[in-house]
């Protein structure tokens, strides 16, 4: 079992990680799926999916590959954001989800973004508006 602190601090070291587009490697690079990815290796073990084809540029007609991915390698999460959730991200109406991080406290978020790299952000109410879908590890407690 994972407690949500376990995650947070696991998340946390993950700060300071430069930006590589599908890349999942703490300290040498990661995007947002990667930093999530290796998350669940370090948290986890093994990867439950092969790492999807997406592009750095998003294109609609690509679909939901990251919610698709996401509702079949991790468990939905209640209504209330909480440390330990990974959150997904629709950036414009009708616009497929294509960001994620992960909340490390009741305010914070750590994600990765291109020019960036791994930070830890306020989730500000502009991020909670894009907010789509919330899900956490398998194997998540309270705690």
């Amino acid at each position: 079992m994972l407690q949500r602190t376990e995650i947070a601090a696991a998340a946390r070291t993950w700060i300071d990680t430069p930006y590589r587009h599908r890349a999942s490697l703490r300290g040498h690079g990661a995007d947002c799926l990667g930093l999530v990815r290796g998350l669940y290796r370090d948290l986890i073990g093994a990867e439950p999916l092969a790492l999807p084809v997406y592009n750095l540029v998003p294109r609609r007609d690509e679909g939901e590959l990251i919610f698709e991915a996401a509702s079949r390698a991790l468990q939905p999460a209640g209504p209330e954001i909480m440390c330990g959730n990974i959150l997904l991200f629709r950036m414009r109406p009708r616009d497929p989800m294509r960001h994620m991080g992960v909340m490390v406290s009741a305010t914070d978020m750590v994600h990765a973004a291109s020019g960036r790299g791994v930070k830890c952000i306020t989730l500000t109410p502009w991020w909670r508006r894009h907010c789509s879908a919330i899900f956490d590890f398998p194997g998540t407690i309270n705690g």
